[in-house]
């Protein structure tokens, strides 16, 4: 189920051979975007799944559209979706590497944090409202340093995908080892 601004709690529409338990919802927007994935039948192996990224929107009508299928378009590569923004923007992770992603038309378009040799993963959490392009646009999660004693390598970040000067600042941790 879903909670959208002015509108009843609804159920998602999920493709056919997929199950509630196997449809996670990761973020809602204000205008009724939302953003999750799915698991449905692998067509080559019907025992096995097969997980899709996927965009829901509100119809005019005020109920929920089918899911769109975000992974058509990124040559098969998973893109696990953590948030959308009021702009539209998606963050989540592509290859095991933070990512944002956005529609044109129906196309979807992805932008990964560049590589660093010090990292050796990291993950989105969530992101702000500053719209594509925008230097603010910031994403947070975890990453993994390769620099720092074993017991303290899981680190908080920040990225800015469109800040030139200053893309990706560690943000450091509690006191804790991570």
């Amino acid at each position: 189920y879903v909670d959208v601004p002015e509108m009843p709690y609804q159920e998602i529409p999920i493709p056919p051979g997929a199950s509630r338990s196997d449809t996670w919802l990761a973020g809602v927007n204000d205008s009724g975007k939302i953003v999750g994935w799915y698991a449905a039948p692998d067509p080559n192996d019907p025992e096995s799944k097969i997980s899709y990224a996927a965009l829901w929107q509100v119809l005019p009508d005020k109920t929920i559209g089918d899911p769109i299928n975000l992974d058509d378009s990124t040559d098969g590569h998973l893109i696990r979706i953590a948030d959308i923004n009021n702009a539209g923007v998606i963050c989540g992770n592509l290859d095991g590497w933070p990512t944002i992603a956005w529609l044109e038309g129906s196309v979807l378009k992805t932008s990964k944090l560049d590589w660093d040799p010090l990292f050796f993963g990291a993950d989105a959490t969530t992101l702000n409202d500053a719209p594509l392009g925008n230097e603010k646009l910031t994403i947070v999660g975890k990453m993994w340093r390769d620099d720092i004693d074993e017991r303290t390598r899981m680190r908080a970040y920040a990225w800015r995908p469109f800040d030139k000067e200053n893309p990706t600042t560690v943000l450091g941790t509690f006191g804790g080892y991570h």
